[in-house]
């Protein structure tokens, strides 16, 4: 098991809304908002009506809590909620009342856009675009919930709740300990919070853990049942290696994540998710022609599809998005961020083109420079 010697980051994600619970959603979102900017109040009517016949046509989709609409046809209170998350996720952009998907906003609309899929299940691309995105931005909610379940699995949806406060806050202090100072900051934030400020813990457990329970679930990490009274949460197989997978702060049992692992591990655990019968291959162990070959392909469809303001200039975070996501779904090849460094720093040469990553300490100010030969 991995080690990590510093915690350099909380991620969390904050103001999350209980109603939140459908990722497929925020792919409808992404979809229905395209390449166009579009003002709220017509994305409203477009995803109500999606809403009204999704139920028509999916028993599933009609059963979740989180939907758009009631079993009337009239709109629920979910599709603000929606909003604020993927603006905090980072995938669309709001101008006053108008809406836009964001540069990473439009990987996942490249992905999904022109896929018919009437499940409300995710897909394979989906599936490791979202749990990616999670880990980076709200990776203490997604191990806390894990970690909940490790440690009471099969209880019931009361019993998770009101464990809630006690444990979280026990993470939050161990967590302070070997933490930097920036995220010191950020944990006593919290803590305070937690402790001097909220009167019903147990209320907002419900919109903290309820969704991210739902949203695991559809990673498959997390099995959910139901009775006619209770809710009962447990953690699947694939849950139980994915978990196991995950580091933990050295000389503790804090199961954590930070910046290292991040570029060096994190594609590999995300691949665990993947129904794949056929044996996955890491980055390293392909031979050179294999990554020189993929590598021709996936840079040049970048180069070819993804928005940018500079036509010989691709982000880099964003483009390491699509190759990954491609290599894994394409080629069952798991690329990590450091490999992806290691093959561009030096510049990379096709087809009279040479791809040179230009790095910056925040990952949305690195990009790939194109030169034309």
């Amino acid at each position: 098991m991995d080690k990590i010697k510093t915690v350099d980051e909380f991620r969390f994600i904050n103001s999350l809304h209980t109603t939140v619970r459908v990722l497929k959603i925020c792919s409808e979102i992404i979809k229905q908002i395209g390449s166009r900017n579009i003002p709220i109040i017509l994305l409203k009517k477009i995803m109500i009506e999606w809403s009204r016949k999704k139920q028509k046509v999916s028993a599933i989709y009609n059963k979740r809590h989180g939907k758009l609409t009631n079993s009337d046809g009239t709109p629920t209170t979910a599709l603000p909620h929606y909003i604020y998350f993927l603006k905090r996720l980072g995938l669309i952009i709001s101008y006053r009342d108008v809406l836009s998907n964001s540069r990473l906003g439009n990987i996942l609309y490249l992905f999904i856009h022109n896929k018919k899929n009437d499940d409300i299940g995710l897909s394979k691309i989906e599936k490791i675009f979202y749990l990616y995105i999670l880990l980076q931005e709200d990776a203490d909610g997604i191990i806390f919930t894990l970690d909940l379940l490790q440690h009471n699995n099969h209880k019931n949806q009361g019993t998770i709740l009101e464990l809630f406060k006690h444990n979280f806050k026990n993470r939050l202090l161990n967590k302070q300990k070997y933490s930097n100072s920036q995220s010191q900051s950020k944990i006593n934030e919290k803590f305070r919070i937690i402790e001097y400020q909220w009167k019903n813990a147990t209320k907002y457990a419900e919109h903290i853990l309820v969704p991210r329970l739902e949203w695991l679930q559809d990673f498959g990490l997390v099995e959910i049942n139901k009775d006619s009274s209770s809710t009962f949460y447990k953690l699947t197989v694939v849950g139980k290696k994915f978990y196991k997978q995950l580091p933990e702060v050295l000389n503790t049992k804090i199961k954590d994540i930070n910046s290292k692992w991040l570029k060096f591990k994190v594609m590999r655990t995300i691949s665990l998710i993947i129904n794949n019968k056929k044996k996955l291959t890491l980055w390293d162990e392909s031979s050179k022609r294999e990554r020189h070959s993929h590598l021709s392909i996936l840079l040049n469809e970048a180069f070819n599809n993804i928005n940018t303001d500079n036509a010989f200039r691709l982000s880099q975070f964003e483009s390491f998005i699509f190759l990954v996501i491609n290599l894994l779904d394409k080629y069952d090849i798991i690329m990590e961020l450091s490999n992806f460094e290691n093959e561009l720093l030096t510049g990379f040469e096709d087809n009279k083109k040479i791809f040179t990553l230009i790095t910056a300490a925040r990952k949305n100010e690195g990009y790939i420079s194109i030169r034309i030969k």
